[in-house]
């Protein structure tokens, strides 16, 4: 349930807390945004130190998303290089694209390892809730496939979608959605 890297919630667990956020939502007629982070330009590292760095890279990686939400916000390690990103109570997506950009600042900020000064960057897929929507599944395929998008065109975001359809955002930015 929990990643042994980080201490974040994994899959299972994060599906779990969407559905219930979108339970919530639905009551309340609000929308929820998942935003799928995928850390960029991460550096190759060999042997037993080099995994310990890449352990404690990912650490303060986790910790720059968690300082850029809210506290009723949940961050998910979902892969290697990849976290989730829950938006339990968003009013829609310019609040979640200001979000995503918060986001990638603090995860662009430089980070010394080992004496070295490294610069990582991130591409943020979001998905946003259509209005009493359910599908848990369907937000987190629009999300993901929005960093396919963003990976696919070279942007770190580039336009946010609701699960239901697309909706508006600036589409010279630079994440994706």
């Amino acid at each position: 349930m929990y990643d042994s890297v980080t201490g974040l919630p994994m899959n299972r667990l994060f599906v779990s807390l969407l559905n219930q956020a979108l339970l919530r939502a639905q009551k309340h007629g609000r929308q929820v945004a998942v935003l799928m982070i995928e850390l960029d330009q991460f550096p190759r590292v060999t042997g037993e130190s080099g995994e310990r760095g890449c352990h404690l890279m990912y650490r303060i990686q986790a910790a720059r998303v968690k300082s850029a939400l809210h506290t009723t916000d949940t961050v998910a390690r979902l892969g290697e290089r990849t976290f989730a990103v829950l938006l339990d109570r968003v009013t829609g997506p310019d609040e979640v694209t200001a979000i995503a950009h918060k986001i990638q600042r603090t995860i662009s900020l430089p980070v010394t390892l080992n004496e070295h000064e490294l610069f990582l960057s991130s591409r943020i897929g979001i998905g946003l809730s259509a209005h009493n929507s359910l599908e848990a599944a369907a937000l987190i395929t629009a999300a993901t496939h929005a960093v396919l998008r963003a990976r696919t065109a070279d942007h770190s975001l580039d336009r946010v979608h609701s699960a239901g359809g697309p909706s508006s955002a600036d589409p010279g930015s630079s994440i994706a959605a």
